[in-house]
């Protein structure tokens, strides 16, 4: 499904180039190619939203988080294929090109 990320969890996941290029895209315009460590990437912008300083509960339980993944080892590029599983997809083909 779709998901909310912060800036933060954008350049986590996908590489600063990205987050840097996804940040400054108009929002409900195509915008791209974005590298990433996955390829290219075209991109559009549903919206934004202000962020907000996080509260001691949220910090806690991203620390916490943190923690069980590195005890468990859980490696960065396994929970970079876990948060990308979570993102909704959809490739469009410009008419006439097969994919």
């Amino acid at each position: 499904g779709e998901q909310e990320l912060t800036d933060a969890a954008l350049a986590m996941t996908f590489g600063e180039p990205f987050a840097a290029g996804l940040l400054q895209a108009p929002a409900g315009r195509w915008a791209g190619p974005l590298p990433s460590p996955y390829g290219l990437h075209l991109v559009i912008v549903d919206a934004r939203e202000d962020g907000a300083a996080a509260t001691l509960d949220e910090v806690r339980a991203a620390v916490t988080r943190d923690w069980r993944h590195e005890r468990e080892g859980t490696s960065s590029a396994e929970l970079n294929e876990e948060l990308v599983s979570r993102h909704r997809v959809r490739i469009e083909w410009p008419d006439g090109v097969e994919p």
